[in-house]
């Protein structure tokens, strides 16, 4: 009851703007007993708006079902047309036209193509004019699109192209023979005929077509049914049969009356934002995406974000509210991928939104303006899975101090998504379960909104008392919504491995097994953080495939768990789109400037074995010496958890980013070079490799040798020279040995120690060279990761 007395106001609110939806059939007891027929919804209403009986002319049936090339259709005859349902279009577009004009003109329609003529309206599409006065009539009726007055798009629409000249109608046979001939045009859905004194009549077509249904004993003669449903055998269903929508029943979630196991994730094409993956679409790179993540999975389900930001809605003067074809067609495209892999699409929609409107609002009725323009294109779409109205919504800059408003606007959105998606499911993913039962001021929840409780978990206990407390508070079913367990970043901590990812992913689909009704993971696949500008982090490794497209070993625990498939029967047989790159950003003559430093921003620079640096340490990187300096980066930068400190390892260093300022005016005042040694500060990998062990130091000073009072030692020779082109005291820092014999992998080598690392003279380059102590270091993170 809650429900339908939302829905009731949410109605109340937007029928206005589309018409008044008629309750109960429309019948014609003054044309009775010719006319029986009724006309009910989802007809009468487009009837009624678009033309009445001068356009469309009394019914001659009840609603029936019709097998067509596209499948079966609803229609109903009338007697100068046939009304087409079409569900998965939005108004006006579900309603439309049968060719009648075309069936019934059949082998007749004129070879013949015209020149433009004066005074005439030429189409090039079929070579053909509309005259006077046949012109008039064309113009004077139209659908109703939306447009001022009567647009050339709306009387297409109704009328469609020409087919033939205008002749005579003894040219069809179509005039009696007591009857003056008079002027006949053929077009796609109507035939127009100039009767002189009574004007231009539309055709009886509807008629003609019911006359040769009946001929045939194929007449409607009843109203349209919904298919049946499968025969009941002692047998389950097979599944694999295509169709049948996912419906919650209980807590369980079944197609074909039987229980289904959702599993799937969110899909994120690599370096896309969900923004650019829609505006720059390439149907075939997202097709090759899922092909391989399907192949490498056996998932049925995959998740896909629609930001509100994309620039799809327009609005028009009068207040209309207009999707982009280009989005619906991206959209058809990508429910269309997931039907050729078997597989169902969930549909995210106003993400990034913040402007949450309240009741009666002329926002609100732009809100349910877009819902029922993108969600009414895909009514009787089993592809679509459901419509997932909200991404953790309780995570939105508002929620703190509006969660009253964000709960009424998401109850709101959900009653009307209900109202428009009738077979598929409805549901908001929170990231925290327990707002599902906040009520809003209106004192309602959005637990009895919704078909079904999402819930998000990092582990199995988390899971267990997260699902116990939805329990408590209904019987809906229960989907994970987000499963958050990573596998990186690499040698972070133990925990997080690829190897540890396969043991939760096990316990988690035995603990689901009979309680939930689907594991969603929260992304397909790793993101690469390298070549952008945020540090290396966990939320990077929450996929089922690695960032270069690899399976990752959770992939075959999933395929070991025998997913059941999801065919659907909608399909759309034409060449996906091929779309267009992203563009590169646009480079400029002189680097971006970082106000904050007064230093020069670089993009992240991929090193030659793969790896990124970037920010702070690309800095380092550009103006200290790179690879000759710091050897070759061994990993991406990330934030240390003991301490949250940005570090990254290098063969030769481990480099560490401090970000806070001590003495801000001092700063001010540095050079590019003093910004740098303060910002990035190597670590002390000399001292730590040599703990525990002493070294004598030299009595007299060696030939043009440098004495370090802080510690005592020298530095001369090659050392030296490469010591202080290499900003040594910033890199190196002060000497902790003198030179010494050491064996370095097998060979004996002269080697000095500094507080941050070790040099060595390579005898065979009769070059100094950095030690690969950052090696060391690197090996001991991975063995006991923390």
């Amino acid at each position: 009851m809650v429900r339908v007395t939302v829905l009731v106001a949410l109605l109340t609110l937007l029928l206005p703007a589309i018409g008044t939806v008629s309750a109960e059939p429309r019948c014609f007891p003054e044309a009775a007993p010719v006319i029986t027929a009724c006309i009910d919804a989802p007809f009468r209403t487009f009837w009624e708006e678009q033309g009445g009986l001068p356009v469309f002319g009394y019914p001659l049936s009840e609603a029936f079902t019709q097998t067509t090339d596209q499948g079966p259709l609803t229609v109903q005859l009338f007697e100068r047309a046939q009304l087409e349902w079409h569900p998965q279009n939005s108004p006006p577009y579900d309603i439309q036209l049968s060719h009648l004009g075309r069936m019934a003109l059949g082998e007749q329609e004129s070879p013949v193509t015209e020149q433009a003529q004066a005074d005439c309206l030429f189409l090039p599409a079929t070579s053909l004019n509309i005259c006077p006065p046949l012109l008039a009539e064309w113009r004077s009726h139209g659908l109703d699109l939306g447009n001022d007055g009567i647009s050339e798009a709306e009387s297409l629409a109704l009328t469609g192209l020409p087919l033939t000249p205008a002749l005579p109608c003894t040219t069809w046979s179509l005039c009696g023979p007591d009857e003056p001939p008079y002027l006949v045009q053929w077009f796609e859905r109507a035939r127009l005929e100039d009767h002189g004194a009574q004007g231009i009549l539309r055709g009886l077509l509807g008629r003609e077509q019911a006359q040769q249904l009946m001929a045939a004993d194929t007449a409607p003669v009843q109203a349209a049914t919904p298919p049946p449903a499968p025969a009941t055998t002692n047998n389950p269903p097979d599944q694999t049969q295509p169709g049948g929508f996912v419906q919650a029943v209980g807590a369980q979630l079944q197609r074909y009356g039987e229980p289904i196991m959702l599993i799937g994730g969110t899909y994120e094409r690599a370096d896309y934002s969900a923004e650019e993956m829609w505006r720059y679409w390439n149907g075939p790179e997202v097709l090759a995406d899922l092909e391989r993540i399907h192949a490498a999975t056996g998932i049925n389900t995959v998740r896909v974000r629609i930001p509100y930001s994309i620039k799809t809605i327009t609005q028009t003067p009068e207040g209309a509210v207009e999707v982009s074809d280009k989005l619906i067609t991206r959209m058809r495209e990508m429910a269309d991928i997931a039907a050729r892999l078997d597989m169902r699409v969930i549909f995210t929609l106003f993400g990034g939104y913040s402007d949450f409107s309240i009741p009666g609002s002329k926002a609100e009725e732009t809100e349910l303006r877009y819902l029922e323009r993108v969600i009414g294109n895909f009514v009787g779409d089993d592809r679509v899975l459901g419509w997932d109205i909200y991404h953790e919504p309780d995570r939105n800059w508002r929620w703190d101090n509006e969660e009253d408003l964000v709960l009424s606007w998401l109850v709101r959105m959900a009653n009307a998504a209900q109202a428009f998606a009738p077979n598929q499911l409805v549901m908001v993913t929170m990231r925290d379960d327990e707002h599902f039962w906040h009520e809003d001021f209106d004192g309602l929840a959005l637990i009895d909104q919704v078909d079904l409780v999402t819930l998000q978990a990092d582990d199995v206990e988390e899971l267990r008392a997260r699902y116990d407390a939805i329990r408590s508070q209904t019987s809906k079913p229960v989907l994970v919504s987000e499963f958050n367990w990573a596998s990186g970043p690499p040698c972070r901590r133990a925990k997080h491995s690829e190897a540890q990812q396969v043991i939760v992913y096990n316990d988690i689909l035995q603990a689901s097994d009979g309680l939930l009704v689907g594991l969603l993971t929260r992304v397909l696949q790793d993101e690469a953080s390298g070549p952008y500008g945020g540090w290396d982090e966990q939320d990077n490794y929450h996929g089922l495939l690695r960032a270069d497209g690899s399976a990752k070993p959770v992939a075959a625990v999933l395929q070991a768990a025998s997913i059941t498939p999801l065919p659907s029967t909608v399909r759309q047989n034409e060449p996906l789109a091929p779309g267009r790159e992203k563009p590169d950003e646009e480079e400029t003559d002189e680097p971006a400037v970082d106000p904050e430093t007064g230093l020069t921003t670089d993009e992240p620079l991929e090193t030659p074995n793969g790896q990124y640096v970037k920010g702070w340490f690309r800095r380092a990187w550009d103006r200290l010496g790179g690879q000759a300096t710091f050897g070759l980066p061994l990993a991406e930068a990330y934030e240390r958890p003991s301490d949250e400190r940005v570090v990254q390892y290098f063969e030769g260093a481990v480099l560490e980013y401090h970000q806070k300022i001590e003495d801000e005016e001092a700063y001010a005042e540095m050079g590019e070079i003093e910004k740098i040694y303060t910002r990035i500060r190597p670590v002390a990998l000399g001292s730590a490799y040599t703990e525990g062990r002493e070294f004598p130091v030299a009595t007299e000073r060696p030939p043009g040798g440098r004495r370090f009072r802080e510690t005592g030692y020298h530095i001369s020779g090659p050392f030296r020279e490469f010591y202080e082109q290499a900003h040594g005291e910033w890199r190196l820092g002060w000497p902790i040995s003198e030179e010494l014999q050491e064996e370095v992998q097998g060979t004996m080598m002269t080697v000095q120690y500094f507080q941050n690392g070790r040099l060595e003279w390579n005898e065979a380059t009769q070059s100094v060279q950095v030690s690969q102590l950052g090696a060391w270091a690197w090996d001991i993170q991975c063995q006991y990761g923390q």
